[in-house]
């Protein structure tokens, strides 16, 4: 974004501010006086700037009351365009609470697709990222074009089933090292993502139902037997995959119904 706004906005990277509140030292500093000191910087008052000054905010969460900081900023018409962002989704949402309710645009970020990955492995000419899924002969034309990179396709598939699309595992040739990295994303998931802001009084039962759903991947799952494996309460098993969902370790597939109640009584896949 920051790249966006120099190149292709023609902003002077001089007007740009990046801080990262994962640093101890900066998430203590005092808020205002940052953005003070850096309109002291650009030589322009807070209230009377000349043109816009944009603000990224990464790691956000870890700025205390940091909601009502930016809204402070934001209610004073100043400008100032703020671009915040973590990789705690909930510990944002939560955050944001209704201090910025009509003032903030959430983007939620994933991880890559495997046609992103496929655009940004094989030369851009080879793909058009934009077919329209549904129109047939463009389709069934792309599927001629693409045939004769059927290998090389089927490489970037079979290591995409094995990583996922994590940009940063991309870049990482030993599977063994990549595996690794995703075993510490899924720690920093269960932890940052859910226990530090859920209410669990046992958080070796969320870790071992997480690894237990992964047996039944793609899956009917049976509520009663994860609870009796964990030795759990039903209710528990139910609040715990909730809480995975939120964190997008897990998505949960119904059953095609037009009953809403045969939908609800229906077992479900992970």
């Amino acid at each position: 974004m920051i790249n966006f706004l120099i190149k292709e906005q023609k902003v002077s990277a001089h007007r740009i501010l990046f801080l990262t509140f994962d640093s101890y030292k900066l998430s203590s500093l005092d808020f205002d006086s940052i953005i003070y000191d850096f309109c002291q910087y650009i030589e322009e008052p807070t209230d009377n700037l000349k043109d816009n000054i944009y603000i990224f905010c990464d790691e956000i969460h870890n700025l205390d009351n940091w909601a009502n900081k930016i809204k402070y900023w934001h209610d004073n018409n100043t400008k100032i365009k703020f671009i915040i962002s973590g990789s705690s989704t909930s510990n944002i949402l939560k955050g944001s609470g209704e201090s910025l309710l009509g003032r903030i645009n959430f983007q939620l970020i994933l991880p890559l697709s495997f046609k992103e990955l496929l655009a940004d492995n094989l030369e851009k000419t080879l793909i058009n990222t934009d077919l329209p899924f549904l129109n047939f002969s463009l389709l069934n034309h792309q599927y001629k074009h693409l045939q004769k990179y059927q290998q090389e396709i089927l490489i970037i598939l079979n290591r995409y089933m094995h990583l996922g699309g994590f940009p940063e595992i991309q870049f990482i040739k030993n599977i063994e090292n990549a595996y690794e990295t995703l075993k510490n994303y899924k720690f920093l998931a269960l932890n940052k993502d859910i226990l530090e802001i859920k209410d669990i009084k046992e958080p070796k039962t969320l870790s071992n139902l997480f690894d237990l759903t992964t047996d039944f991947m793609s899956q009917r799952v049976n509520f009663n037997h994860f609870a009796s494996t964990l030795k759990i309460k039903i209710d528990t098993v139910k609040l715990c995959l909730s809480f995975l969902e939120e964190a997008f370790l897990l998505y949960t597939s119904s059953i095609y119904t037009k009953s809403h109640i045969i939908n609800t009584r229906k077992e479900k896949k992970f």
